[in-house]
C-alpha cells in the first residue's frame, strides 16, 4: 500500500520499502520498546520486498511501518490505521523520546534534501503527539519546496506548496491558540507575500502574547513598521488614483510625487508617478521617470508599455514600437499590448509589424471586436486583405450577448471599457477601469482611466491613460 506523499516520489528500485499490515501470531512474542504486541491487532510493517520473501520482519521493520502509517493515512484513506490510531499511537509513545527523535530526525532528512522522508517523520509526529513546532517544522520543508521550484519558474508548483506552508500552518494555529511560535510564522508567512493586512493582524497576536525577551519579537516589530507602511502607502496611492481618474492629474501629481520620495528605490511608485505625468500630458518627464524605473527592474509589462506611449508622443515613434515588443514578450496574455503595436504600426505604415500584432491579438481572443476595427484599417492600408487564420471564429461567440460598442468583449454585468482590463458594470453611473480597482466616475462627458491605452481623436488628442493606442 503505497503512500501517496505530498512530496513526490522518485521510482522506487528492488530494494524500495512497501508497507503491509499483517498479523503477530501468537506464538511470537514482540516488543516494541518494552510494549507487547497484541496478536489480534494488524500492525503494518515497511519491508523491502526480499525480506518479504524471506518472511523476516523484525520490530525496527514493525516500527518504521508505524510511523508510515500514521503519517500517510489521511491521503492514504486507511481504514486500518484509522481503526487502530490510539493502538498504534500507545505503542510508538512507549519510547519517550520518539517524537523529539522523530523531529531531529526530519530536521536531518531536510537539510540533506530528503524530502519526502522529513515530510514523513514531521507528518507522524502531527499525528502521534501533535505540537506547534511540528507543524513550523512540516511548514518549514514546504516553504523550502515552494522557493526551490520558484527558482526553477515552476509558478503551478511553487503555487502547491505555498499553500501547503500556509494551511500547515493555520490548521496548527487552530490546534494552539495559545502559541506564540504559529502566529509569528503566519504573520511573516503574509509579510513575504504582501498581504499587509493579514501580516499586521497575526504578527500582533505573537506580540501580544510573547515576552519581552523574545528573540523573534525585534523581527516582528521591524516586519510590522513595514507592513504598516505598505497599508498607508496603498491608501496613499488610492487617493492618487482617484484625483487623476476624477480630472484633477495637478493635485494627482502632487500626491504621487510626495508618496514617490517616501519609497524612493521602489520602481512601482515611479511607475504611479510618471502615470500621473503622463496623464497630465507631461510626456518627457514621465518618460525620463519610467526609465528611472527601469533601472530597478525590466520585467515589467506595462512599465515598457508606459514608457512606448511616452516615447510616441514625444516623437520616438520606433523606440515606441520597440518599447511595445518587449511588453508582449513579457506578457503574452494582456491584448493591450499587441493592439498598441498594431496602432502604431498601421499609423507609420510599419504593414508587416501590423500583421504579425494582429495575429498576436487573434491568438488572446479571436472573438475581440477590437480586432475587426483593426482588420478593416489595416485592409485600408493594404494592397492585400489580411488572411485569417484557419477555423477564425468557427462556432458560437461567447460574448454575443452584449456588444456595448466599446471595442471588448462583456458579458451580462460583466463590462471591458476597452481599458485592457476587466471590470463590473452593474452600477449606472460608475465605472470602474484598469487603475488597479479603483472606483472613479466620467467627468464632464470624459472618460479618464489608467490602464495605459492612447486615444487619438479627430479634432485633436485625447488622453485617457487606459493604455489604448488608438484614432476614431
Amino acid at each position: 500500500m503505497p503512500a501517496k506523499n505530498n512530496v513526490s516520489e522518485k521510482k522506487s528500485d528492488s530494494k524500495a520499502q512497501i508497507l503491509e499490515y499483517i498479523k503477530i501470531a501468537p506464538s511470537d512474542v514482540i516488543k516494541i520498546d518494552g510494549y507487547k504486541l497484541d496478536p489480534k491487532i494488524p500492525v503494518p510493517v515497511l519491508i523491502s520486498a526480499k525480506d518479504k520473501a524471506k518472511g523476516d520482519v523484525s520490530a525496527a521493520d514493525i516500527k518504521a511501518g508505524l510511523i508510515e502509517a500514521l503519517a500517510h493515512m489521511a491521503e492514504r484513506q486507511d481504514k486500518i490505521a484509522k481503526e487502530n490510531i490510539e493502538y498504534y499511537r500507545a505503542i510508538l509513545l512507549s519510547d519517550d523520546n520518539v517524537i523529539n527523535n522523530l523531529l531531529t530526525a526530519g530536521q536531518v532528512r531536510l537539510t540533506k534534501k530528503d524530502y519526502k522522508m522529513a515530510e514523513t517523520l514531521f507528518k507522524a509526529s502531527i499525528t502521534i503527539a501533535p505540537s506547534d513546532v511540528a507543524f513550523v517544522l512540516l511548514a518549514s520543508l514546504y516553504a523550502t519546496l515552494a522557493a526551490s521550484v520558484k527558482d526553477k519558474g515552476n509558478e503551478e508548483e511553487f503555487d502547491k506548496f505555498n499553500t501547503f506552508t500556509l494551511d500547515t500552518l493555520l490548521k496548527g494555529y487552530d490546534m494552539f491558540k495559545d502559541s506564540t511560535l504559529l502566529p509569528y510564522e503566519i504573520g511573516s508567512f503574509h509579510f513575504r507575500e504582501q498581504n499587509n493586512e493579514l501580516a499586521v493582524e497575526y504578527l500582533d497576536k505573537f506580540l501580544e502574547k510573547a515576552t519581552e525577551d523574545d528573540p523573534a519579537r525585534k523581527t516582528a516589530l521591524d516586519f510590522k513598521r513595514v507592513a504598516e507602511e505598505a497599508i498607508e502607502a496603498t491608501q496613499e496611492a488610492a487617493e492618487i488614483y482617484d484625483d487623476a481618474l476624477m480630472g484633477r492629474t495637478e493635485d494627482a501629481c502632487k500626491k504621487a510625487l510626495a508618496l514617490l520620495n517616501k519609497h524612493l528605490d521602489d520602481w512601482q511608485y515611479k511607475l504611479l508617478y510618471g502615470w500621473t505625468l503622463r496623464l497630465s500630458g507631461k510626456f518627457k518627464e514621465a518618460r525620463d521617470i519610467y526609465l528611472e524605473a527601469l533601472s530597478k527592474t525590466t520585467k515589467d509589462a506595462t512599465l515598457y508599455n508606459e514608457l512606448s506611449l511616452c516615447e510616441w508622443e514625444v516623437g520616438s515613434k520606433d523606440l515606441a514600437k520597440e518599447y511595445v515588443k518587449f511588453a508582449i514578450d513579457l506578457d503574452r496574455d494582456d491584448p493591450t499590448f499587441p493592439s498598441n503595436l498594431a496602432m502604431m504600426s498601421l499609423q507609420s505604415d510599419a504593414l508587416e509589424d501590423a500583421k504579425h500584432a494582429i495575429y498576436s491579438l487573434i491568438e488572446i481572443n479571436e472573438w475581440d471586436p477590437l480586432i475587426d476595427d483593426i482588420v478593416n484599417m489595416y485592409n485600408s492600408k493594404s494592397k492585400e486583405p489580411l488572411a485569417f487564420p484557419p477555423h477564425f471564429r468557427e462556432g458560437d461567440n461567447p460574448y454575443e450577448t452584449h456588444h456595448c460598442g466599446c471595442g471588448h468583449h462583456h458579458e451580462d454585468a460583466e463590462h471591458h471599457c476597452g481599458c485592457g482590463h476587466h471590470h463590473s458594470g452593474e452600477e449606472e453611473s460608475d465605472h470602474h477601469c484598469g487603475c488597479g480597482g479603483r472606483h472613479h466616475e466620467e467627468v464632464d462627458g470624459e472618460h479618464h482611466c489608467c490602464g495605459g491605452h492612447h486615444h487619438e481623436e479627430s479634432d485633436g488628442e485625447h488622453h485617457c491613460g487606459c493604455g489604448h493606442h488608438h484614432n476614431k
